[in-house]
């Protein structure tokens, strides 16, 4: 899966823009609302996909990541901050 990554001093988003159909089931489970649908772009499948507003706010719940129905979004947890 390509995807494009943010990383924050915790944890690492992924979204893989290309298997996202901008359901936005995504934007209203995000605790920090900081889940959008990027209305400026279409993927290969004609779809807006999803974007991360300030991805330094995000507390890495991953809510995102388990109600997305197309698993277009993941959220990894640093070793160090598990530990």
């Amino acid at each position: 899966m390509e995807c494009e990554m943010t990383e924050t001093k915790t944890h690492t988003i992924c979204i893989a823009a290309e298997f996202c159909k901008g359901c936005a089931i995504c934007t209203t489970v995000c605790p920090e609302d900081l889940l959008k649908i990027d209305h400026s772009r279409l993927n290969t499948q004609g779809y807006h996909p999803v974007c991360v507003d300030d991805a330094q706010l995000c507390v890495g719940c991953g809510n995102c990541t388990i109600m997305c129905p197309d698993n277009a979004l993941a959220v990894d947890i640093s070793i160090e901050q598990a530990g």
